[in-house]
């Protein structure tokens, strides 16, 4: 199945993705937030591309995202902000395609805020996926910052 468009999954009574087991594109952005309950994205495990933005943010339970391991494409920015108890980013091993139609003001990365999830995450899909987070000299604005978890990090 694919979703011509964008596919907003926001402040949901959901506890994981299994409703779209089928997804496997999304021609436009992906938001999920402010979801409460939501404590994995398991479903998602046929998604492989998304052609906008994939945006993470708020979501107070989420732990993991291993549900995205077949997701190898992402067109435009990838966000993961504000998941306090998100841990780790092994779910996506497969990114390997980030950014390649983001406008030059876009960062390719934007993962910020995750007080639970170590910051050696963003080096590991900084490599994986060959591509920087967002930052602005002149302004002195990053995009990768608060990103305070112990641990280790890696596939």
């Amino acid at each position: 199945m694919s979703v011509p468009g964008d596919l907003l999954i926001q402040s949901t009574p959901l506890v994981d993705m299994t409703a779209f087991g089928s997804l496997e594109q999304v021609s436009g952005s992906v938001v999920i937030a402010y979801d409460a309950q939501l404590a994995s994205l398991d479903g998602l495990g046929s998604l492989t591309s998304v052609g906008g933005e994939l945006r993470i943010e708020q979501n107070a339970s989420l732990l993991q995202v291993d549900g995205l391991a077949s997701l190898a494409r992402i067109g435009r920015t990838l966000w993961i902000l504000d998941d306090p108890v998100l841990e780790d980013l092994a779910g996506l091993s497969s990114l390997t395609s980030l950014a390649e139609d983001a406008s030059p003001y876009d960062p390719a990365l934007g993962i910020s805020g995750n007080t639970s999830l170590p910051a050696c995450w963003v080096d590991v899909l900084e490599a994986q996926a060959n591509v920087t987070c967002g930052y602005d000299p002149g302004t002195g604005w990053q995009a990768c910052t608060g990103n305070d978890g112990t641990g280790s990090c890696g596939p």
